[in-house]
């Protein structure tokens, strides 16, 4: 894919195959030590990220902080586990939306899976939060590619549509 920002979750797995301290530590360290490496690591990595994606991408500053998205690891996560808890194609829209938001809310109380809440090395790092999604204003000039089913026919079509209609 041309002109496009390369993940930093997916560039510090690829650097550090390659990155003799950490091999190092892997054979010697113990976990803890290994996770502050690789956790000071990252900080420096997305720093540099943070700075060249703000001057490349000024409209995602805001006061002074960069707040676009630097890792696709979430969402790569996020839409394997929804796709495999799904498991089945749904013609109903507001079936499948239901089903959706039962997901997320079960997948959110894993926080708490050792019986304590714990915060994910995603959440840490990450300025993402579900308001946002849901407070979210779509745009009404753009195409929306939407999947139509004729119940007459018994099958699935494609249609771009000017406006977002409810």
């Amino acid at each position: 894919m041309p002109n496009r920002e390369r993940c930093i979750v997916h560039r510090m797995r690829n650097k550090r195959k390659k990155d003799p301290i950490y091999i190092e530590l892997k054979k010697k360290a113990s976990s803890k030590e290994i996770y502050e490496y690789c956790h000071r690591q990252y900080l420096d990595e997305k720093a540099k990220a943070e700075k060249m994606l703000s001057k490349n991408y000024p409209c995602f500053v805001k006061d002074g902080k960069f707040i676009g998205a630097t890792s696709t690891n979430a969402i790569e996560g996020g839409n394997w586990r929804v796709k495999y808890e799904l498991r089945t194609p749904y013609k109903n829209k507001e079936s499948i939306s239901a089903r959706v938001v039962q997901i997320g809310i079960n997948e959110s109380m894993k926080t708490f899976a050792g019986g304590k809440p714990t915060e994910s090395f995603g959440s840490l790092h990450s300025s993402f939060t579900y308001s946002d999604v849901m407070n979210i204003e779509l745009r009404k000039d753009m195409l929306v590619e939407r999947y139509h089913y004729n119940t007459g026919s018994g099958e699935w079509y494609r249609s771009l549509d000017p406006i977002f209609q409810k």
